[in-house]
Formats: structure tokens, C-alpha cells, sequence
């Protein structure tokens, strides 16, 4: 665990893309195998590639780029260490 506190703190956007991209695919995974019954072999993966690449451009990349600058200079409570 440490190791990837490390990693996240070192490089943030190369964490927060990563971790957007495997957390929207498996999202629609889960969709697909829970709710939609597919067994693997079923899956959509054309499907699940384009949820993948929107949490790879928009949820990891733009929002980071919109979101960390705003909320950095906010009035949010900041971090001493």
C-alpha cells in the first residue's frame, strides 16, 4: 500500500488516468456481468473499451486538469505537513 501512496504522491496524473481507466472498465464489467448476466465470453469489450477510454481522456485526464487547479486555490481547507 505504501508503494502506491508513493507512486500516487510522485506522479498524480499518471495515478489518477491509471486509476480512472481500470476503475470505469471495470464499472461496466460489473454492469455487464451482474446486472446484464453476460458470462465472459459475452462481454461487450468494444463496449467496455469505449468506457475505458472515457475514463482513460475525461475522468482521468480533463477533469484533473479542470478540477485539481480549482480546488488547489479554493477555499478548501489545505493539508500541512
Amino acid at each position: 500500500m505504501s508503494r502506491i501512496l508513493a507512486f500516487s504522491k510522485a506522479n498524480p496524473i499518471a495515478f489518477g488516468v491509471g486509476f480512472s481507466t481500470v476503475k470505469t472498465s471495470g464499472a461496466d464489467l460489473l454492469v455487464q456481468m451482474q446486472f446484464e448476466k453476460k458470462k465472459w465470453e459475452e462481454v461487450d469489450w468494444k463496449r467496455n473499451s469505449a468506457f475505458a477510454m472515457f475514463g482513460c481522456f475525461y475522468l482521468g485526464g480533463v477533469q484533473y486538469l479542470l478540477y485539481v487547479p480549482i480546488f488547489s486555490r479554493s477555499a478548501l481547507p489545505q493539508r500541512r505537513g
